[in-house]
């Protein structure tokens, strides 16, 4: 029997459904006496679940990789669970997970889970390193000296990533945001200096 349902002794078993299952085998002599013996196994066709519950930001100016997860499995049980970096070979790990020493550019982390039965399931972070600064020029300007109390500027700024935005301030005023020109009026007689601060997504800055 396996289950309680009848079988033919030798029969290959299919179809089988998820879960534990036993087979019995019972032998029966002439006088009636008989004796069994049975085997109980699981039968595991459902993949772990594997989830990463914190990354590095997208973009990030950090060359440090640091990740957190989580792995189960609610059949046979977690062998292991095994981590790589783009396309490096993969190792066992466990959370938390970093890898220093990341170059510049698009990266990704995958980590794998494997349950007893050799049931598989990944996921996976894709973010971009951004370690250069976006660059500042400034394309025109007052003259020096002027009898001008306007001041106008107009400047270029450029990030090979992704550029968040511009601020400019005169002297030791207050940054405000700013485009690609910006003019003052009433500015005081003397020495004065237009500062231009540049940041891209990643946090990286250039004046």
């Amino acid at each position: 029997t396996i289950d309680n349902t009848a079988t033919t002794c030798g029969d290959a078993l299919s179809g089988l459904a998820e879960g534990s299952h036993t087979y019995v085998a019972t032998a029966t002599d002439n006088a009636g006496n008989s004796a069994s013996a049975s085997y109980t196994w699981l039968v595991d066709i459902t993949d772990p679940s594997v989830s990463i519950d914190s990354q590095p930001d997208d973009p990030s100016n950090s060359q440090t990789g640091a990740f957190t997860f989580s792995a189960s499995d609610g059949g046979s049980g977690l062998a292991n669970t095994e981590c790589k970096v783009d396309s490096g070979a993969y190792g066992d790990c466990t959370s938390p997970f970093s890898q220093a020493g990341l170059a510049e550019g698009s990266h990704t982390f995958t980590v794998r889970a494997t349950d007893d039965v050799s049931n598989t399931a990944e996921a996976s972070y894709t973010w971009y390193i951004d370690i250069t600064d976006p660059t500042v020029s400034i394309d025109s300007n007052p003259d020096d000296p002027t009898n001008s109390q306007t001041a106008a500027f107009t400047f270029t700024v450029a990030d090979e990533y992704s550029l968040s935005g511009a601020q400019c301030k005169i002297d030791t005023g207050d940054f405000a945001s700013c485009t690609n020109s910006v003019s003052y009026s009433d500015v005081a007689e003397g020495a004065r200096t237009l500062t231009v601060r540049a940041t891209d997504t990643a946090g990286n800055s250039a004046d």
